[in-house]
């Protein structure tokens, strides 16, 4: 049971109380049942950043660090994180509000868990017993609270953690907990088309890893399947195809930065998803373009209601072959506030910006047509009518080539509103303005030309960057066309389209 926010504190005093921590005290297992090793390759180089203290843990409470520790794979970073554990064993005996939230247990013990083989070193029999003792209490907490865990991934990842370690201790009765709120949870979060409720291409490739965690450990321990486990993966694999652009990455979309491709096809791979991509999310609110050797998908959904949610609909971003032309500019983690609030800006996004404000749309329509391997997407939504009295509508055409893109944008309403229609290039294009201001030459990566063009308004060139993650953001171009809306509205029709190869 929930307890209302009102009573939070309360219960917060209760969890502090010495009498409290009693009620948690059980003797340890001698030995743990553990799975396979954890199949999720860290990052060494982050490990040597946090080594040399040119990095500070994003959480210190979570341990998500162990897997950069093993990728580094030296005995001095294996001691490393052996004291930073023994640090923070005996410094957290007690109940804390960071350290004790339900999702945060949960994630510390699938971590501490799936690296238990090399975390554990047989030199160090009390870290051993004093992890498997604090463990056990907090999973004894956990199983109180765990439905205070927030909705969406952190509800899943404390049930996670739940279930691992009912496991490793052969629990039946923690299991048997762990298996209904992970049944119900996959049931409530994971939409029918495959996709994740927070609309996050990389929350959902989380919570898919997530997921394939937990069916390594019940098949390599006997147990079965928690029921719509499978069923969940099934649908989920196809969606990260879904998701996946022609650089093998996912789009950049609610607070998606850049994911290695290699991360993605493992997780593909290890989920056995054989379904190919949809070329419609409906649930999701997402189309998916492909001709030729280009792609686009396209936000068409409104906003989930959480902190991963971006204020972009109707953004696109689009790649030819290995190479991104146009997207968004990606996402910040927790402890960049600064970035992580200017990315979610709808001006951060592909789209129209109606007065320099964010879209908050409550009605986002939808219609897609195929017509002998061309594809049209027209789409509309109500997000400045609250605002400043306008719809906005788009329309994408993908040739049956993939040579040309064409868009109209039109904005139906109010008059004497300033608009900007921005098209946020990749970092690794480079844009010229032509001479009279009515198309811009694109060179990628790969030395292909692309062109875009506009009908009826200025094309300007600005400056604009990507961000991901911890990494110090990349600076590119944004295509921008500016006006204001005349009687009736505005119609602004534009387009990308191929010069081959020079």
């Amino acid at each position: 049971m929930t307890p209302p926010p009102f009573l939070r504190p309360l219960a917060h005093a209760v969890f502090r109380l010495p009498l409290y921590g009693l009620t948690l005290k059980a003797n340890p297992p001698e030995a743990l049942a553990l799975g396979p090793a954890d199949p999720w390759p860290g990052d060494g180089e982050r490990a040597q950043r946090l080594l040399s203290g040119d990095e500070a843990l994003s959480n210190p409470h979570d341990f998500n660090e162990l897997s950069d520790i093993r990728a580094q794979g030296d005995p001095l970073a294996n001691a490393w994180a052996r004291q930073r554990l023994r640090a923070w064993l005996d410094s957290q005996r007690r109940w804390s509000e960071d350290a004790w939230a339900p999702e945060t247990i949960g994630i510390r013990l699938a971590n501490w868990l799936k690296h238990a083989p090399w975390l554990l070193d047989e030199s160090q029999p009390g870290l051993s017993f004093d992890l498997k003792s604090a463990a056990s209490i907090q999973a004894k907490h956990l199983a109180r609270t765990i439905s205070w865990a927030p909705g969406g991934r952190p509800r899943l990842a404390a049930a996670k953690g739940l279930m691992l370690w009912a496991l490793a201790e052969g629990n039946d009765v923690l299991l048997e907990q762990a298996a209904r709120i992970l049944a119900e949870e996959v049931k409530t979060q994971i939409h029918p088309d495959g996709g994740h409720v927070s609309r996050s291409p990389a929350l959902h490739l989380q919570v898919l890893k997530d997921l394939i965690d937990l069916k390594i450990w019940l098949n390599a321990l006997n147990r079965e399947l928690f029921d719509g486990l499978q069923s969940a993966m099934d649908r989920m694999g196809p969606m990260v195809r879904f998701f996946r652009m022609g650089n093998g990455t996912l789009a950049h979309f609610n607070d998606t930065g850049e994911i290695p491709a290699a991360q993605v096809s493992l997780a593909l791979a290890l989920a056995g998803a054989r379904g190919k991509a949809m070329a419609s999310a409906p649930h999701s609110g997402f189309e998916r373009l492909s001709a030729g050797r280009a792609l686009v998908l396209m936000d068409t959904g409104r906003p989930a209601l959480d902190g991963h949610a971006h204020a972009g609909t109707l953004s696109f971003e689009m790649t030819v072959g290995r190479q991104r032309i146009v997207g968004n500019m990606g996402a910040a983690p927790l402890q960049h506030p600064a970035w992580r609030q200017a990315l979610k800006h709808t001006a951060a996004h592909s789209t129209v910006t109606v007065g320099n404000t964010d879209s908050a749309p409550l009605s986002v329509e939808v219609e897609r047509q195929e017509d002998q391997g061309a594809v049209w997407v027209n789409a509309s939504h109500d997000g400045y009518q609250a605002s400043h009295g306008l719809l906005h509508k788009r329309r994408l055409h993908l040739d049956a080539q993939g040579t040309m893109l064409r868009g109209e944008d039109s904005l139906e309403g109010k008059e004497g509103i300033e608009v900007a229609l921005r098209f946020h290039l990749d970092p690794t294009v480079q844009a010229a303005l032509s001479g009279d201001a009515q198309a811009v030459l694109l060179k990628l990566g790969d030395g292909a030309g692309w062109r875009f063009r506009a009908k009826g308004v200025a094309i300007e060139l600005e400056g604009s960057v990507f961000k991901s993650g911890d990494d110090p953001p990349k600076r590119s171009q944004q295509i921008v066309l500016k006006g204001a809306t005349g009687q009736g509205g505005a119609l602004v029709k534009w387009a990308f389209d191929s010069l081959g190869k020079r």
